[in-house]
């Protein structure tokens, strides 16, 4: 009986495109994270916890700095690759010109910030050699995510499965090289931006040829392409902005409120909350470019996306309410104590925050921007205000409690919309 109800869920999988990708993106982005929990403990285990809090710490900015830097053209890459013709390697490497020349141009405005808000960080950055490996380094992980949207654009996730593995595996083996050779505060942080420039490198030559036939790699900038995505790419470039400044924000918070020891617990706890957004983001992503491919959005795919999400998120957060101590403490006791309930009440936002998602992504196939700014900026500013009151209140704890409020209190008016705009009709034009 069980064989055959797998059999017959796998069956379905392969069947349908949007399963399929989603399917893809979930495994590959799941492997990232078993394979990136394994850093996380070799990290914890071979450094102190000022170590890991500074290095997330740096990751956080090096992290917000690419998503400044992104210019909203991966967005754009799902909505438009799929019919950009002969134009789409002028497309591909438009954005790609795009994106490194802003990420140059901003890093150097980041570092200066660094320098100012946050006096403790300030030491990594007493070099121009560093400068260089941190702004190299900011451009590879600008790059990665864009890559990772041209495979979703032409419906060949597989290879974002693939990058991801090497990702995961190149963090893993620089570490522990790093560990034996340097042993500095920042080993974690240029293990992640080697890894991450491997697989921008092996992107750019051996795989985007594989799914765009006789594509070269070449800086360019081709006005008719800029021409066409720029309005979308700017008002979804706000949106994502405010979407993924909340998680990149937070560690900088705690680590100016309660110091970088709290940041390390946080960082590593957090961790754990990706994993679970991996499920609505790889299904919603694929609902975006199953609908931008075929023209339409589908009522049946849209009701599909939702069951599917429900049905795994409650099972992996199950995991996390009952075994959330269990989980932490292979990290150290410390992780366990200060983290367990924070991961418990994180874990249980990534319903609400799911919603609010999936109906970003049905705006961004609508090209509703001004929802899409709306509603992302009023999410992360909430989130944000509570997160930080809760914090100064009560802890390290208050985020999760912050989060959660915050959350719910977003989803309320999302759900209403999902089902008004998106349920009650059969299917809508592009």
């Amino acid at each position: 009986m069980i064989t055959k109800l797998i059999s017959h869920y796998l069956t379905e999988i392969m069947q349908s495109s949007l399963l399929k990708n989603a399917y893809y993106l979930m495994v590959g982005t799941g492997i990232n994270s078993i394979l990136g929990f394994t850093f996380l403990l070799i990290a914890a285990n071979l450094f102190e916890v000022d170590a890991v809090g500074q290095s997330s710490a740096a990751l956080s900015f090096l992290g917000l700095l690419a998503l400044i830097s992104e210019l909203g053209v991966g967005i754009a890459l799902i909505r438009f690759l799929p019919s950009a013709g002969s134009r789409s390697r002028n497309l591909i490497n438009t954005a790609f010109t795009l994106c490194s020349a802003s990420s140059i141009i901003f890093g150097v405005i980041v570092i200066i910030g660094m320098l100012i808000w946050i006096p403790e960080l300030s030491k990594i950055f007493n070099n121009i050699l560093f400068i260089a490996i941190f702004l190299s380094f900011a451009i590879a992980l600008t790059l990665q995510p864009v890559i990772s949207n041209i495979f979703i654009a032409k419906r060949a996730t597989q290879f974002v499965l693939l990058i991801n593995v090497i990702a995961s595996l190149s963090k893993i083996v620089c570490l522990i090289f790093l560990y034996y050779l340097y042993h500095g505060n920042l080993s974690i942080f240029i293990s992640v931006g080697l890894a991450t420039t491997l697989v921008v490198i092996l992107s750019l030559f051996i795989f985007i040829p594989k799914v765009e036939k006789n594509y070269v790699f070449s800086p360019q900038i081709d006005k008719i392409c800029i021409k066409k995505i720029s309005h979308y790419s700017a008002g979804n470039y706000v949106g994502r902005l405010f979407i993924q400044a909340t998680p990149l924000i937070l560690p900088l918070m705690v680590t100016s409120v309660l110091g970088a020891t709290m940041n390390g617990y946080y960082y590593i706890t957090y961790s754990f909350i990706a994993i679970s957004q991996i499920i609505p983001s790889s299904i919603c992503n694929s609902l975006f470019s199953e609908c931008s491919n075929e023209g339409c959005i589908e009522k049946s795919n849209v009701k599909k996306s939702i069951a599917y999400m429900i049905v795994l998120l409650v099972a992996l957060i199950s995991i996390y309410e009952i075994g959330a101590d269990i989980i932490l403490s292979f990290f150290g006791d410390d992780y366990s104590s200060n983290g367990g309930f924070l991961l418990r009440t994180l874990a249980i936002s990534v319903i609400p925050w799911s919603f609010f998602y999936l109906y970003i992504s049905l705006e961004r196939i609508k090209k509703h921007i001004k929802n899409i700014i709306i509603f992302s900026l009023f999410s992360t500013s909430l989130s944000l205000i509570l997160c930080y009151l809760f914090m100064r209140s009560i802890g390290l704890h208050g985020i999760g409690i912050g989060y959660l409020v915050a959350q719910t209190f977003v989803s309320v008016p999302v759900i209403f919309l999902i089902w008004r705009d998106y349920l009650n009709i059969q299917s809508a034009e592009k």
